[in-house]
């Protein structure tokens, strides 16, 4: 009989990089000696199980490792990174499912959670560069903020970008509602979602206002919401949407409108097209849901072309 290895999705582990490869020989070292006939999975970083993970925890002045179990995974409306909001609740119709791992241990670790409206999910952020490879992941100390139009640069400790010394993220989201009777386990349905699909979280904690509620806080830059532009569609996007809206996904056209009004585009590219040609039209698209979403943006040249930006969803592609 075959061996059956964890599936590497449920216990992920973030190390000093000098202690990667060594631990990953010792990993498959571990398995070809329990389970010689166990097909190792090609993992390009450690995972454990849970016996395993529990011996080889260390806490030391020297090294210090630290294996998280992921506690299940994020199924999003948003299925590329482009057209993600950069931050939660900024678009209430994102909605998605955290599906939580179908473990009998869930349903006691839910308990009362429904009396809460908002959670913080944390989570890691997978779906960049070299987060899950053999070496660490790719980060810079300094990060340009889309918020300063992608030109004066700040510590990546004094943003929020993703690309950090660890991967890990957190955003409040609002819980609609819990489905302790879904098959393959327990799910937690959110919106205001800023998450890939298929994110990993490894923990959920309840927002509590009193405490996570700063009203005097001072934000330097990031003071203000960000600027919408102006979104239209062509009579055959908005039929589409609307039927979308009515038919299958409520709250569609909504979602479409606000993901595209608070300009997916990188903030370099938002600058150079400003200097493009007298009236440039770019092309775009997002993978929404399983649609396909176009639209193009006009912007016309000159120092204030980056107030004078209009929209058009032109198609919705089912796929």
């Amino acid at each position: 009989m075959t061996a059956q290895i964890p599936n590497v999705l449920n216990f992920v582990a973030i190390f000093p990089p000098g202690l990667i490869a060594r631990l990953a020989t010792e990993q498959l070292e571990c398995h070809a000696r329990e389970s010689p006939d166990a097909k190792i999975p090609l993992i390009s970083k450690v995972y454990y199980s849970k016996r395993r993970a529990a011996e080889i925890t260390q806490f030391s002045t020297g090294s210090r490792m630290t294996p998280f179990q992921t506690i299940g995974i994020v199924h999003s409306c948003f299925k590329e990174k482009f057209g993600i909001p950069r931050q939660p609740r900024m678009i209430p119709e994102a909605t998605g499912v955290l599906k939580l791992l179908d473990l009998p241990e869930m349903r006691d670790a839910v308990r009362g959670l429904e009396e809460f409206s908002h959670l913080w999910v944390i989570y890691i952020f997978h779906g960049h560069k070299n987060v899950l490879g053999p070496e660490p992941a790719d980060w810079k100390s300094l990060i340009r903020p889309p918020r300063l139009g992608g030109t004066k640069k700040v510590g990546v400790f004094a943003s929020r970008s993703p690309h950090r010394p660890n991967p890990i993220g957190i955003s409040a989201v609002k819980l609609d509602r819990i489905d302790l009777a879904a098959t393959g386990g327990i799910e937690l349905h959110l919106s205001g979602l800023d998450l890939l699909d298929q994110t990993p979280v490894i923990d959920i904690k309840p927002y509590v206002s009193y405490a996570d509620s700063i009203p005097e806080a001072e934000t330097s830059w990031a003071t203000d919401p960000p600027r919408q532009l102006p979104v239209e569609f062509s009579p055959e996007a908005l039929s589409e949407c609307e039927r979308i809206a009515r038919e299958e996904i409520p709250g569609f056209n909504q979602l479409v409108k606000k993901m595209i009004a608070l300009d997916p585009r990188p903030a370099f590219q938002a600058q150079r097209g400003a200097q493009g040609p007298q009236t440039a039209e770019q092309s775009y698209a997002a993978r929404i849901h399983h649609f396909d979403v176009h639209w193009t943006l006009q912007q016309s040249q000159g120092q204030e072309a980056l107030g004078n930006e209009r929209c058009r969803v032109t198609r919705i592609l089912a796929l």
